[in-house]
Formats: C-alpha cells, structure tokens, sequence
C-alpha cells in the first residue's frame, strides 16, 4: 500500500519496493498494458484523452486517419458516454466497422460491450458495464458456481456477470442492446427471469 514496485526477483519470487521493503510471495502476477500506448498518436498532433478520440465511425480529429482496438476512446450511444474497452470483441467488431468506412460503406461502430475468461471449471461472462447501477439482481446459486448477477438503473438493464450461466449472458446482450425498461423487482420477487424480457 503507498509503495510502487521496484524489482522483481525471478528465482525467489521476491518484490522489492520503492521503499525498499521486500515481500515475499508464492506468485506474482503482472497486469501489464492498462495504459494505452498513444505517443505516436500525439506525435501526430491527434486528439487524444485515454486513448486515441474516434467518433462512431473509427475516425480521429484527422480525417484522413482511423483507429480501431483497445487504443481508441469511442462514443457508445447505448451507455452515452465515451468508452475505452479493452477486449478482443471490441477491437474485431470495430475493425470491421472502420473497414467499412474506408470503402466508404458507413457502418457506426454500436455494440453492447461483453468480455469472457474461463478459469478451469468457471466460464466467466459479462456483458455490458455496471458503473452507477442502482439495483444488482442475483439469480442462480453461489454455492454450485452456477450464478449471475444483473445490474440495473432506471429499469434498465446495463450489465450481465455471469458464471457458468450463458444463458443469462446471451439474454443480457440482447436485452441491453435493445435498451427495453422493465421492473427489476419482478426478477428479484422470482416471478420472471431474464428470458421474459427478451423480445
């Protein structure tokens, strides 16, 4: 806490601080790229505010220049605000938008964002984002690691957690693209589940 990492010693696994305290550990793990690397961006006098600014159809503040992936900071009409995702199906699906601009065929870039992992016997999924929510939902059973968790705010829907229930997972990015209202209550009373809302 309050100290940044200075070194990292492979064969003992030992974390030297700024401060100079060493930490021993069983593991390290490294989250590595959490800031965009931009500078050639700059360097070409692009706009930039975490990551590279694009409009809906992958184009920077020079029109003659697009970017696409996890360097780029896009509007998202579905969460109105600008959004910087991190995520393999963000960079292939916006990839294609931007090629289509190019060959002049305009596609805005407009999707539901979701990322997964599978971690042994966990398939983690998640669609959209739950920043601000107002009401968290959780239907399934913790205990049999077959669970999700539904956010909510004003009645709708903005994120799906899912672990080990892809049916949830699939619905919630359906539900949220279509940005359908509905009373969280009836989910959490168990009166309805997410395939209610569906259509």
């Amino acid at each position: 806490f309050n100290q940044s990492v200075q070194n990292i010693e492979d064969k003992s696994s030992i974390v030297i601080c700024d401060d100079n305290a060493r930490l021993k550990s069983d593991i390290v793990f490294a989250g590595i790229g959490i800031r965009p690397n931009i500078m050639l961006a700059e360097n070409a006098g692009l706009k930039c505010d975490n990551g590279i600014l694009v409009d809906g159809n992958g184009k920077t503040s020079d029109e003659d220049i697009f970017a696409v992936g996890d360097c780029t900071n896009h509007p998202n009409r579905i969460y109105k605000q600008r959004l910087r995702l991190e995520s393999v199906h963000n960079a292939v699906e916006q990839s294609k938008s931007v090629a289509y601009n190019i060959l002049g065929r305009q596609q805005t870039y407009n999707q539901v964002p979701w990322f997964w992992s599978d971690q042994y016997n966990l398939k983690l999924q998640v669609a959209g984002i739950f920043n601000k929510y107002e009401n968290l939902v959780i239907s399934g059973s913790k205990e049999k690691e077959c669970f999700s968790l539904s956010f909510f705010k004003k009645n709708k829907l903005i994120c799906v957690e899912a672990v080990n229930r892809p049916k949830d997972f699939m619905l919630g990015r359906k539900i949220i693209a279509s940005g359908k209202q509905f009373d969280s209550k009836l989910i959490e009373s168990g009166v309805a589940d997410l395939s209610a809302f569906k259509k």
